[in-house]
């Protein structure tokens, strides 16, 4: 059967090629999927995959200590800040200044 095969597919296509077809072809006789370009397709790294190891590691030793990187404690003094200024901003609706001036002040 593959002498078959190596015949068939000794031309000049690029080997990745070759692969998918004789792949193809012995997978005809099975009956499960084939999904073959899961071998050569690019793909983009995870967050996880991206970051060295040894970063990893330190970084889970500090924060099991409680270590905060300034980065982290400007976020922090950042998000307090929004925080504040959102809460203190008035909702839909609410009238936080006396438009008509209740202390008595009228125009006569």
């Amino acid at each position: 059967m593959f002498s078959s095969l190596a015949a068939r597919f000794s031309s000049a296509r690029p080997i990745e090629e070759k692969v998918i077809m004789v792949l193809i072809t012995v997978h005809c006789s099975s009956q499960e999927p084939f999904e073959p370009m899961h071998l050569f397709r690019n793909r983009v790294r995870s967050k996880e995959e991206r970051k060295h190891p040894l970063l990893v590691q330190r970084e889970e030793r500090r924060k099991l200590l409680g270590i905060k990187t300034a980065k982290e404690l400007d976020q922090e003094r950042n998000r307090a800040y929004d925080q504040e200024r959102r809460n203190k901003k008035p909702k839909r609706g609410e009238v936080v200044t006396d438009l008509w001036s209740s202390d008595g002040e009228h125009i006569s």
